[in-house]
């Protein structure tokens, strides 16, 4: 049995309602949410009202307001989106980790061999472009993603953690 865009339209709500508005997991979420009330539907011969109660239940878990240490205790969301978006800052944090200990390396080799005042003014010209760039990167992103005014994952990632980013270069120049 399919369901109705009326149907359709209360788990959209449901899920507006505990504020999962990311299209990419809104999608997803809208898609399983409804196989799942149209196989208990068929299965157990209930109405939509009971399918969808059933429903809501086992996905209460997932969609509960969450806050992580690592993107931010002030930011909270439901518990997947939080999840799907530390997952992917580990990532980048274990990325960058291993990109600064490699630079670390290359330059700490590179000082040895050449006149340390050549080097020093070399290396404080190319991190203050690297800086330039940073920022002006995620300005170009912060501009593009308000533009587009899609809500995604990669936009709540990005809303929570550019502006820290921008304000650790800050600090550290």
């Amino acid at each position: 049995m399919k369901l109705g865009q009326n149907q359709l339209d209360v788990i959209e709500n449901y899920l507006n309602w505990k504020e999962l508005v990311q299209v990419d997991l809104k999608n997803e979420v809208l898609d399983h949410m409804a196989n799942s009330i149209e196989d208990r539907m068929e299965e157990d011969e209930v109405s939509f009202s009971m399918a969808f109660k059933d429903v809501v239940v086992i996905w209460e878990k997932e969609l509960s307001n969450y806050s992580s240490p690592l993107i931010g205790l002030l930011f909270s969301g439901p518990k997947m989106l939080i999840y799907k978006c530390a997952k992917e800052l580990k990532r980048i944090y274990l990325r960058t980790g291993v990109i600064a200990l490699l630079i670390t390396i290359l330059f700490t080799i590179l000082s040895r061999k050449f006149d340390n005042t050549l080097f020093l003014e070399f290396s404080r010209n190319l991190f203050g472009y690297a800086y330039f760039l940073a920022i002006g990167i995620i300005v170009i992103l912060h501009f593009a993603i308000r533009r587009t005014k899609t809500k995604s994952s990669f936009s709540y990632l990005f809303k929570t953690q550019a502006v820290g980013f921008g304000f650790f270069y800050i600090i550290h120049f």
